[in-house]
């Protein structure tokens, strides 16, 4: 879609569109699942908000409102009517983590390691036909940039969990 290749070509420019500030990553998902309410409605899927109050984080909001964007949209993408999405932010010791956690059709084993490539397409993507190969090699690339680390967790038939680590500094 236009849009990422738009947003792909500001990837070049983002040090120049860079604006690091504590943020609340309780705010950032709660705007994020309202941006996309219409989606969640109309797919029938339930939105389910999981943060407490006290997780604050320093990184640019934009680029992590275009990264959970990216990641929601995913989720509805591969989640079938009656099912859930869920952000939740959570902390260990070092981190704090924000999830996104489907009931999808999960992510077939042989795809997980490439998942992040440019134009990658894994077999999901072919199946459903609307995959760019684009969304999730930005999210990366964003992620690397900011100096935050992207992890994902798939088992197929029952869901994908894409964990974003924050250092607590």
């Amino acid at each position: 879609d236009l849009d990422q290749v738009l947003n792909l070509y500001k990837l070049d420019a983002i040090q120049n569109d860079f604006h690091v500030e504590r943020l609340s990553l309780r705010e950032i998902a709660k705007d994020s699942i309202n941006a996309l309410k219409s989606s969640f409605i109309e797919q029938g899927i339930f939105p389910k908000l999981d943060a407490g109050e006290q997780f604050f984080v320093y990184s640019d909001s934009k680029w992590l409102r275009f990264v959970l964007h990216q990641l929601l949209t995913n989720a509805l993408k591969y989640s079938d009517r009656g099912k859930s999405i869920t952000v939740r932010v959570s902390a260990t010791q070092d981190e704090i983590v924000l999830s996104v956690e489907d009931e999808g059709c999960g992510i077939q084993p042989e795809d997980r390691p490439r998942l992040f490539e440019l134009f990658f397409t894994g077999q999901n993507g072919r199946l459903r036909g609307e995959s760019s190969g684009l969304g999730l090699y930005m999210v990366k690339q964003i992620l690397d940039y900011l100096g935050h680390r992207i992890e994902v967790d798939s088992t197929v038939g029952v869901g994908s969990k894409f964990q974003i680590f924050f250092a607590k500094r």
